[in-house]
């Protein structure tokens, strides 16, 4: 009788179960993606700590002063400032947020790269580049404020991207070359052409206005948050066809044996 109830009426119905191999499958992927950075940030700080141990300094306090200069008063250049602790406050959270915008705006571009199979660690020099073509359209032109802030912006992100398709177009088109070397030499080189040019001093009709008194804060906080939200389909995208080229190469070269095997068998 027992038998009978556990034949005819299974834990999961045959139709649950596809949907339930899905869900596990789905989960084991996610779950590696997930842990992959998480073990990538305990090496990286495992790492750092045996080169603080050098120095005879203890890490955790090494990392508590690391801490306090990027989140505490002397973010804001001192607690000795004469401001009240809310004004102070403020200060710190804009400044926070002020040094956070560029390396948003970088730690996307790498992402993008590597999404796509591309190692590209010349984001240094495409930002520099972009940001000195935005100074200088902001100091040459005489455009209207909204028309100019726009103007410069656009032409320092189309600098940045033809600066970075360089090393894409030298290993796709001329040379096989290895992509790292390439970006590396490729920053410093765009600090020097940086330094032998005299840049011009930003008009006020290019400049965004600050959002905070006393800070560099300005609206480009919001336009790196905007890019983060739209470059995250766009990253599973990258990801899924990299993930589908990669198969396609599995299948043909696993075919590929395959026949050179038949060959040899015959």
């Amino acid at each position: 009788m027992t038998s009978d109830f556990r034949v005819h009426t299974p834990l999961f119905k045959e139709e649950t179960l596809p949907l339930i191999r899905r869900l596990a499958r789905w989960g084991r992927e996610h779950l590696s993606n997930l842990l992959m950075p998480l073990l990538a940030i305990v090496s990286s700080v495992f790492v750092a700590s045996l080169f603080v141990l050098l120095t005879d300094v203890p890490p955790l306090e090494a990392y508590a002063h690391l801490l306090a200069a990027g989140f505490g008063c002397r973010a804001a250049g001192g607690c000795a400032t004469g401001c009240p602790p809310p004004a102070l406050t403020t200060r710190i959270n804009c400044i926070r947020l002020q040094f956070a915008t560029p390396l948003l705006l970088t730690g996307l571009s790498a992402t993008v790269a590597f999404r796509a199979g591309v190692f590209s660690v010349g984001q240094a020099g495409q930002m520099v580049l972009g940001a000195a073509a935005a100074a200088w359209l902001g100091g040459r032109l005489n455009l209207p404020g909204v028309v100019h802030a726009a103007v410069a912006l656009a032409g320092g992100a189309a600098v940045g991207a033809g600066w970075g398709w360089v090393p894409g177009a030298l290993k796709k088109y001329l040379v096989d070359i290895n992509e790292v070397i390439v970006t590396l030499v490729m920053n410093q080189l765009a600090l020097l052409l940086v330094g032998v040019v005299r840049l011009p001093r930003v008009g006020a009709s290019a400049r965004l206005a600050p959002l905070a008194h006393g800070t560099k804060l300005n609206p480009g906080i919001a336009l790196a948050l905007v890019a983060a939200v739209l470059v995250l389909p766009s990253m599973l995208v990258l990801w899924d066809r990299w993930h589908r080229r990669r198969g396609d190469a599995v299948i043909d070269e696993r075919a590929l044996e395959s026949s050179l095997a038949v060959d040899r068998s015959g």
